[in-house]
């Protein structure tokens, strides 16, 4: 109990340090604390997690800062194109005040297709001005926000740890709740005896009557689980200390794992990530069918083995992009293949026509 309460004291201290503006955290100390029995064995390890380096950024933040740049990008692609086309108008304006002067005010066209150019050129520099107004807004957005990360990364830090602590924490209490559920479950099995002994008696004097009362069947059930070890599995995961984790590399243009304390929420192409090997199994695969697609496209795999990735670089000799197109000329060989044998296997199948509802 001295144990699990100075657990607490500690959590409470340092989440209460200095209150977060964007998480609201109640530390107060449960009052089922002061009956909490001793620590059973094989619990009493657990501790305060270390100060270290969580996942720098969250998927929200990470999304918002793409939005942000996306609309800077489309900003400056609008402003670039007003730019090229007042190029263009300046090289016309020139050629119209070449024609005037070598033609004389007499031309009448010479002096129209100075005119509309000359207004085009006007339109084109309010255009321009509005364009490199909207890309200046963009940019102070997106500084802003990249600033705020900054000065957001110290906070982001301490509520990360506070939120190791309270894992470890919650731990406890759950090694402590298993011992309770151990000991009602060896209460449940007297209570069962003792019924079998009354339904005994009962019997002996001819008596019909029902000795259940206030116990649901399921109670047995819910007492044999064992929260302790999928507690324990849980922490590993989320604070990356897991003894199954195993290294994958992505394969892909962009992979977005169960967000964790230890785990980065956005991986793009050639970066690792450490996943259960249940958990990588979906992505690993090269036949999972392509939403919408015939019956032998599939999508290519999200991540490799790192033994895989390594080989394949060694084989070709390329990284970055190409490596990346070599991976995909593999997919498409592999697509290739598979459509071949669809269709050999559909070969002299009669194939409905959903126009004219026949064969």
């Amino acid at each position: 109990m001295s144990k699990l309460r100075s657990t607490w004291k500690a959590v409470k201290q340092a989440v209460g340090s200095k209150k977060s503006t964007e998480v609201q955290t109640d530390t107060g100390e449960p009052e089922a604390l002061a009956a909490t029995p001793e620590t059973p064995e094989g619990c009493a390890e657990a501790a305060p997690a270390p100060q270290r380096a969580w996942a720098p950024r969250s998927r929200k933040s990470i999304r918002d800062e793409e939005a942000l740049q996306k609309e800077l990008d489309r900003c400056n692609t609008l402003k670039r194109g007003a730019e090229n086309i007042l190029a263009l108008l300046a090289e016309e304006k020139t050629r119209a005040v070449k024609l005037l002067k070598d033609g004389g005010s007499g031309m009448g066209w010479a002096d129209t297709f100075l005119a509309a150019t000359l207004r085009k050129i006007e339109d084109e520099q309010r255009k321009l001005a509005v364009f490199t107004e909207i890309a200046a807004k963009a940019q102070s957005n997106l500084d802003s926000f990249r600033a705020a990360v900054v000065g957001y990364a110290p906070e982001r830090v301490r509520i990360q740890n506070a939120l190791a602590d309270f894992a470890a924490c919650r731990l406890e209490v759950d090694c402590e709740l298993q011992k309770l559920l151990r000991a009602a479950l060896a209460m449940l099995v007297v209570r069962e005896q003792t019924i079998e002994v009354m339904e005994r008696l009962a019997r002996d004097i001819e008596m019909k009557c029902s000795f259940e009362a206030g116990v649901p069947a399921s109670l047995h059930e819910a007492l044999s689980l064992d929260i302790v070890s999928a507690s324990k599995a849980w922490n590993a995961e989320f604070l990356g200390e897991g003894e199954n984790l195993k290294a994958y590399v992505v394969c892909d243009e962009n992979f977005e794992p169960k967000e964790t304390l230890s785990r980065k929420a956005q991986c793009h192409f050639g970066e690792t990530v450490l996943l259960l090997e249940e958990e990588a199994r979906e992505f690993l695969r090269n036949d999972r069918p392509a939403p919408g697609g015939f019956g032998w496209e599939c999508l290519p795999p999200t991540l490799m083995t790192a033994e895989a990735f390594a080989a394949v670089q060694a084989e070709s000799g390329r990284s970055g992009p190409l490596l990346k197109y070599i991976l995909q000329q593999k997919h498409s060989e592999f697509e290739q293949k598979r459509r071949a044998g669809y269709l050999e296997e559909r070969r002299g199948t009669p194939v409905r026509n959903a126009h004219l509802g026949g064969m």
